[in-house]
């Protein structure tokens, strides 16, 4: 068997193995949703969730500054005693 017919036949097992997981995933959520195990996912429009997104990262960017003047503020305490 040559290396070209070993890649396609790999990626051919893959998208393969893909759709059978992704059935079988399909199938599993519809059937935890029936039993009430999983409520339904929030349906909203992509407008919606690039405005989560973007809070999220400028909030993601925030939080190392604070953590940068909570350890400076910490340090000046200890360093001055």
């Amino acid at each position: 068997m040559t290396s070209r017919t070993r890649h396609l036949l790999a990626i051919a097992i893959l998208i393969g193995a893909g759709g059978l997981r992704l059935s079988w995933e399909q199938a599993l959520t519809r059937k935890y949703e029936a039993d009430g195990l999983l409520s339904p996912p929030l349906h909203m429009g992509v407008l919606e969730k690039i405005g989560v997104t973007c809070w999220a990262v400028r909030l993601g960017g925030l939080r190392s500054l604070v953590a940068s003047f909570t350890y400076l503020k910490a340090y000046d305490q200890f360093a001055c005693q």
